[in-house]
């Protein structure tokens, strides 16, 4: 009985340990670097050999990592016969991680351009746009097509959303796209469903395009241009629901054609919003 206690405490241990190991991973490290951290801050000062026994990991491979979590603030070498190490405490070790990957952050924000323009110097200007159909998964990623699609509109929007969708996209800073629009002389038709909830958008809608409404409405249609096209359910949804999210996004003209008829259509048929 005691043997059983034994080997399921290990085994919690052992499980714990690997759970660390993971978390840490979320802070840049790999699983080695992880792995020997974790090591020394269950023996504290200890030896090269010894840190390779606890972790598992090879001496010659345990003097390779030490440098680089020496660099990253997680150590502390002493010399001495043979080399110390003492490992930096948990809360001061996380904030090191932590500066450090917001150091790489501006960095690679710094050098963000320098690479767009390398991309762009080697990329084929000559190939269009492929007209057909696109999938675009994810919500947050369909709101920020919609944001750029918007942004290049020359001469005309045609906007169609849910009564939850408005509020969904009002929220992602869509309406004040959608005003600088305006301002460039862009027509911007806009058809919903006006509800109490949504009211006050709809105020601020009214002020820079032409606003109808629909009852009932379940998608949203965005056309640009008569160029090109997305479609898709922008609803109040989970997180977790967002991610799966579709739309579609499509530049076929003649597939076009027909939805802006049709939206032409739904324009007649809505009507235009009380003035309360």
């Amino acid at each position: 009985m005691f043997n059983i206690f034994i080997y399921q405490f290990k085994l919690t241990s052992v499980r714990l340990q690997q759970t660390i190991i993971n978390e840490l991973e979320k802070y840049s490290l790999t699983p080695l670097q992880a792995s020997i951290y974790v090591s020394m801050i269950k023996l504290g000062t200890s030896s090269a050999t010894k840190i390779a026994y606890e972790s598992k990991v090879g001496r010659s491979e345990v003097y390779r990592i030490i440098p680089t979590l020496q660099k990253l603030g997680l150590i502390d070498v002493y010399l001495s016969k043979p080399l110390k190490f003492t490992p930096t405490p948990p809360e001061k070790a996380l904030s090191n991680l932590l500066l450090n990957m917001k150091s790489d952050l501006l960095e690679t924000e710094k050098n963000r351009k320098n690479l767009v323009l390398k991309l762009e110097s080697i990329k084929n200007k000559k190939e269009p746009e492929p007209e057909g159909l696109k999938v675009i998964l994810g919500l947050k990623k369909a709101l920020q097509k919609i944001i750029e699609m918007i942004s290049n509109a020359k001469k005309e929007v045609l906007y169609t959303t849910s009564a939850k969708g408005l509020i969904t996209e009002s929220k992602a800073g869509i309406l004040n796209i959608l005003k600088n629009a305006a301002k460039r002389d862009v027509r911007i038709k806009f058809i919903t469903e006006l509800n109490r909830k949504n009211l006050k958008i709809a105020r601020r809608l009214k002020n820079f395009c032409e606003l109808k409404h629909f009852p009932q409405l379940n998608v949203h249609i965005i056309i640009i241009d008569n160029k090109e096209m997305i479609i898709g359910l922008i609803v109040e949804i989970s997180k977790k629901q967002s991610r799966s999210n579709i739309n579609l996004w499509i530049n076929n003209k003649a597939f076009i054609d027909f939805m802006t008829h049709s939206f032409n259509g739904f324009w007649q048929e809505s009507s235009p919003p009380s003035n309360n």
